[in-house]
C-alpha cells in the first residue's frame, strides 16, 4: 500500500484542510466586521483597502488574499449580514404564537437588529447616494432573492393575522404585504437619517397600532 493513500494519512490531511477552512473563515468574518467599522466611521466613499486592513490588523496584501476590492467586501457584508437577519427572523416567525402578536413580534425583530446594526444600515444609504447604484444593483441577484424572502415572511403572518380576525379579509394581501413593509421602511430610514435618536422599537408599536386600529378619528360628516 501505498503510505500517501492509507486510511491515517487522508485523515490527517482532511483535518488539516479543514482547520485550514476554519482559519480562513475566521479571517473573513474579522475583515467583515472590520470593514463595517472603517465604512461607518469614514464613509463608503472615503475608505480605502488600507483601512479595513488597518482594523482588521493584518496587512494590505493578506486582506487581497479574500477580497479584491472594497465594492466587493460590500457585497459580502450585506450577504452576511441579511442572511444573519433573515435567519433570526424566520426563526421567530416558525415560534408558536397568536396571529397578531406573531407579526408584531416579527416587526419589533426587524427594529432590534436594524437597531444593533445601525452602522450597517447606515452604509446602505451611503452606498445609494454615493454610488448612485443601490444594494440592490450592487449585490445581484442575491439582494432580489432576499427581498423575496422578506416579502413573503411578513405576506404569511399578515395572512395570519387575517385568518384570525384581525385584519380585515376585504383587502388585497399583496398590497397590504407591500403597504405594511413599505411603511416599516419608512419608518426605519426615518429613524436612520434622524440620527437613531429614540428606541427603534418604539416605532414598531406606532406602526402596528396605526396599521391595526388606523389613525382616523372614524368622525362622520
Amino acid at each position: 500500500m501505498n503510505p500517501a493513500s492509507s486510511p491515517s494519512v487522508k485523515a490527517s490531511r482532511a483535518a488539516r484542510s479543514s482547520l485550514r477552512g476554519a482559519v480562513a473563515e475566521v479571517i473573513r468574518e474579522a475583515i467583515l466586521d472590520a470593514a463595517e467599522r472603517a465604512f461607518g466611521e469614514l464613509g463608503f466613499a472615503d475608505a480605502k483597502m488600507t483601512d479595513v486592513a488597518e482594523r482588521a490588523g493584518m496587512a494590505a496584501g493578506t486582506l487581497y488574499n479574500y477580497f479584491d476590492s472594497k465594492e466587493s467586501i460590500f457585497r459580502a457584508l450585506v450577504e452576511q449580514r441579511a442572511s444573519e437577519f433573515m435567519g433570526a427572523l424566520e426563526a421567530i416567525a416558525a415560534e408558536k404564537r397568536p396571529a397578531v402578536a406573531g407579526l408584531a413580534r416579527i416587526t419589533e425583530a426587524t427594529c432590534e437588529y436594524i437597531e444593533s446594526h445601525a452602522t450597517m444600515f447606515m452604509l446602505f444609504e451611503q452606498v445609494d447616494g454615493h454610488t448612485g447604484a443601490g444594494v440592490r444593483r450592487a449585490c445581484g441577484p442575491s439582494a432580489d432573492r432576499m427581498r423575496i424572502r422578506y416579502l413573503q415572511l411578513f405576506r404569511s403572518a399578515l395572512e395570519a393575522a387575517v385568518r384570525a380576525g384581525g385584519i380585515r379579509r376585504d383587502l388585497p394581501l399583496e398590497q397590504l404585504t407591500l403597504l405594511y413593509t413599505g411603511s416599516l421602511h419608512g419608518l426605519l430610514r426615518g429613524w436612520l437619517l434622524d440620527g437613531c435618536r429614540g428606541r427603534l422599537r418604539d416605532r414598531a408599536r406606532f406602526l402596528l397600532t396605526v396599521f391595526l386600529e388606523g389613525a382616523g378619528t372614524r368622525t362622520t360628516r
